[in-house]
């Protein structure tokens, strides 16, 4: 469980990072 929770925050972290870096 807590493995797949840190993959989860990982992948969205990334996403967001994709996200900013497109918005700016």
């Amino acid at each position: 469980m807590k493995t797949q929770k840190e993959h989860w925050l990982k992948k969205s972290y990334q996403k967001v990072t994709l996200e900013t870096k497109l918005l700016v």
